[in-house]
Protein backbone atom coordinates (compact mmCIF):
# COMPACT_ATOMS: atom_id res chain seq x y z
CA UNK A 1 0.00 0.00 0.00
CA UNK A 2 2.88 2.24 0.77
CA UNK A 3 4.21 1.60 -2.73
CA UNK A 4 0.83 2.34 -4.21
CA UNK A 5 0.63 5.56 -2.30
CA UNK A 6 4.08 6.52 -3.36
CA UNK A 7 3.27 5.62 -6.93
CA UNK A 8 0.04 7.62 -6.78
CA UNK A 9 1.90 10.60 -5.32
CA UNK A 10 4.56 10.33 -8.05
CA UNK A 11 1.88 10.21 -10.80
CA UNK A 12 0.07 13.14 -9.22
CA UNK A 13 3.29 15.14 -9.04
CA UNK A 14 4.14 14.23 -12.62
CA UNK A 15 0.60 15.05 -13.74
CA UNK A 16 0.67 18.43 -12.01
CA UNK A 17 4.13 19.11 -13.44
CA UNK A 18 2.90 18.28 -16.93
CA UNK A 19 -0.15 20.50 -16.39
CA UNK A 20 2.07 23.39 -15.21
CA UNK A 21 4.48 22.88 -18.14
CA UNK A 22 1.60 22.72 -20.64
CA UNK A 23 0.05 25.89 -19.18
CA UNK A 24 3.42 27.61 -19.40
CA UNK A 25 3.77 26.65 -23.08
CA UNK A 26 0.22 27.85 -23.77
CA UNK A 27 1.07 31.21 -22.18
CA UNK A 28 4.32 31.40 -24.16
CA UNK A 29 2.48 30.46 -27.40
CA UNK A 30 -0.19 33.10 -26.71
CA UNK A 31 2.46 35.76 -26.02
CA UNK A 32 4.39 34.85 -29.17
CA UNK A 33 1.16 34.91 -31.21
CA UNK A 34 0.27 38.34 -29.80
CA UNK A 35 3.75 39.65 -30.63
CA UNK A 36 3.49 38.25 -34.15
CA UNK A 37 0.05 39.88 -34.58
CA UNK A 38 1.38 43.23 -33.32
CA UNK A 39 4.36 42.99 -35.66
CA UNK A 40 2.08 42.08 -38.58
CA UNK A 41 -0.25 45.00 -37.73
CA UNK A 42 2.70 47.40 -37.48
CA UNK A 43 4.07 46.14 -40.80
CA UNK A 44 0.65 46.49 -42.42
CA UNK A 45 0.24 50.05 -41.06
CA UNK A 46 3.75 50.95 -42.25
CA UNK A 47 2.99 49.49 -45.69
CA UNK A 48 -0.21 51.57 -45.87
CA UNK A 49 1.69 54.71 -44.87
CA UNK A 50 4.38 53.99 -47.45
CA UNK A 51 1.74 53.35 -50.11
CA UNK A 52 -0.10 56.58 -49.34
CA UNK A 53 3.23 58.44 -49.34
CA UNK A 54 4.08 56.94 -52.74
CA UNK A 55 0.59 57.78 -53.96
CA UNK A 56 1.06 61.39 -52.81
CA UNK A 57 4.40 61.66 -54.58
CA UNK A 58 2.90 60.09 -57.69
CA UNK A 59 -0.02 62.56 -57.64
CA UNK A 60 2.01 65.53 -56.48
CA UNK A 61 0.18 67.84 -58.84
CA UNK A 62 -2.96 67.34 -56.84
CA UNK A 63 -3.84 69.82 -54.12
CA UNK A 64 -3.15 67.35 -51.30
CA UNK A 65 -0.83 68.30 -48.47
CA UNK A 66 1.70 70.14 -50.61
CA UNK A 67 3.66 72.96 -49.07
CA UNK A 68 5.47 76.05 -50.27
CA UNK A 69 8.69 74.01 -50.44
CA UNK A 70 7.20 71.78 -53.14
CA UNK A 71 9.80 71.28 -55.88
CA UNK A 72 7.82 68.91 -58.10
CA UNK A 73 6.75 70.40 -61.42
CA UNK A 74 3.10 71.48 -61.36
CA UNK A 75 0.74 73.88 -63.14
CA UNK A 76 0.25 77.53 -62.21
CA UNK A 77 -2.99 79.34 -63.00
CA UNK A 78 -4.20 82.72 -64.14
CA UNK A 79 -6.25 83.93 -61.18
CA UNK A 80 -7.65 86.81 -63.23
CA UNK A 81 -7.73 87.92 -66.85
CA UNK A 82 -9.75 91.04 -67.52
CA UNK A 83 -10.45 93.40 -70.38
CA UNK A 84 -11.13 97.07 -69.66
CA UNK A 85 -13.40 98.61 -70.74
CA UNK A 86 -15.68 95.59 -70.64
CA UNK A 87 -17.95 94.18 -72.04
CA UNK A 88 -18.03 96.67 -74.92
CA UNK A 89 -14.98 97.99 -76.71
CA UNK A 90 -15.40 100.58 -79.46
CA UNK A 91 -13.97 99.73 -82.91
CA UNK A 92 -10.38 100.91 -83.46
CA UNK A 93 -10.07 101.98 -79.78
CA UNK A 94 -7.47 100.73 -77.34
CA UNK A 95 -8.36 98.46 -74.44
CA UNK A 96 -6.32 96.98 -71.57
CA UNK A 97 -5.74 93.34 -70.75
CA UNK A 98 -4.63 92.60 -67.18
CA UNK A 99 -4.04 89.42 -65.26
CA UNK A 100 -2.20 87.67 -62.46
CA UNK A 101 -0.25 84.39 -62.67
CA UNK A 102 -0.10 82.43 -59.38
CA UNK A 103 1.18 79.09 -58.14
CA UNK A 104 -1.88 76.82 -58.06
CA UNK A 105 -0.82 75.08 -54.84
CA UNK A 106 0.74 77.83 -52.72
CA UNK A 107 -1.28 80.69 -54.28
CA UNK A 108 1.93 82.75 -54.36
CA UNK A 109 2.60 84.93 -57.43
CA UNK A 110 4.74 83.51 -60.22
CA UNK A 111 7.04 86.50 -60.70
CA UNK A 112 9.05 87.57 -63.76
CA UNK A 113 7.24 85.15 -66.08
CA UNK A 114 6.81 85.74 -69.80
CA UNK A 115 3.16 85.93 -70.83
CA UNK A 116 2.07 85.75 -74.46
CA UNK A 117 -1.42 86.22 -75.86
CA UNK A 118 -3.78 84.63 -78.31
CA UNK A 119 -6.00 87.35 -79.80
CA UNK A 120 -8.77 85.82 -81.90
CA UNK A 121 -12.06 86.59 -83.55
CA UNK A 122 -14.93 84.95 -81.70
CA UNK A 123 -17.44 85.82 -84.43
CA UNK A 124 -17.51 85.45 -88.20
CA UNK A 125 -17.89 89.22 -88.63
CA UNK A 126 -14.25 89.89 -87.66
CA UNK A 127 -11.69 88.38 -90.06
CA UNK A 128 -8.55 87.03 -88.32
CA UNK A 129 -6.19 89.25 -90.37
CA UNK A 130 -7.84 92.38 -88.90
CA UNK A 131 -6.44 91.59 -85.43
CA UNK A 132 -3.02 92.86 -84.41
CA UNK A 133 -0.45 90.76 -82.59
CA UNK A 134 -0.26 91.40 -78.86
CA UNK A 135 3.33 91.82 -77.65
CA UNK A 136 4.67 89.41 -75.03
CA UNK A 137 4.63 90.79 -71.48
CA UNK A 138 6.61 89.93 -68.34
CA UNK A 139 4.76 89.52 -65.05
CA UNK A 140 6.07 91.71 -62.22
CA UNK A 141 7.11 90.48 -58.76
CA UNK A 142 3.42 90.14 -57.81
CA UNK A 143 2.70 87.98 -60.88
CA UNK A 144 0.72 90.85 -62.47
CA UNK A 145 0.88 91.86 -66.12
CA UNK A 146 -0.84 94.48 -68.28
CA UNK A 147 -0.87 95.23 -71.99
CA UNK A 148 -2.79 97.54 -74.30
CA UNK A 149 -4.22 96.46 -77.66
CA UNK A 150 -6.32 98.10 -80.35
CA UNK A 151 -9.74 96.66 -81.16
CA UNK A 152 -10.46 95.81 -84.81
CA UNK A 153 -12.37 98.38 -86.85
CA UNK A 154 -15.13 95.83 -87.57
CA UNK A 155 -17.93 95.08 -85.09
CA UNK A 156 -18.15 91.60 -83.58
CA UNK A 157 -16.72 89.64 -80.66
CA UNK A 158 -13.03 89.17 -79.83
CA UNK A 159 -11.38 86.67 -77.53
CA UNK A 160 -8.09 87.07 -75.64
CA UNK A 161 -6.29 84.16 -73.99
CA UNK A 162 -3.13 84.56 -71.86
CA UNK A 163 -0.46 81.86 -72.26
CA UNK A 164 2.44 80.88 -70.02
CA UNK A 165 5.00 78.50 -71.53
CA UNK A 166 6.21 77.05 -68.23
CA UNK A 167 9.60 76.78 -66.55
CA UNK A 168 11.70 74.29 -64.62
CA UNK A 169 9.11 74.25 -61.82
CA UNK A 170 5.88 74.99 -63.71
CA UNK A 171 4.02 73.39 -66.58
CA UNK A 172 2.59 75.58 -69.31
CA UNK A 173 -0.92 76.95 -68.82
CA UNK A 174 -3.54 78.98 -70.69
CA UNK A 175 -6.18 81.21 -69.14
CA UNK A 176 -9.85 80.95 -69.88
CA UNK A 177 -10.64 83.23 -72.83
CA UNK A 178 -11.79 86.76 -71.98
CA UNK A 179 -14.45 87.96 -74.43
CA UNK A 180 -15.28 91.53 -75.45
CA UNK A 181 -17.92 92.91 -77.80
CA UNK A 182 -16.57 95.31 -80.40
CA UNK A 183 -19.45 97.70 -81.02
CA UNK A 184 -20.40 101.36 -81.43
CA UNK A 185 -23.50 100.93 -79.29
CA UNK A 186 -23.72 100.48 -75.55
CA UNK A 187 -25.67 97.90 -73.62
CA UNK A 188 -29.17 98.83 -72.47
CA UNK A 189 -29.34 99.95 -68.82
Amino acid sequence: MKNTMQLLLTFTTLGLSLLVIQSYYNIVDTTVAQQQNETANQTQMQDQENMSERKFLKNSTSFGNATAELKIKHAPEFSTLTIQPWPIVEPSKEFNITGILVDKITLQPVANSDISFLYESASEAIPPFSLETIKKQTADTDGKFITTVTAPDIQGIVSVTALYNGSGLYHSVASDPALAIVSNSSLPP
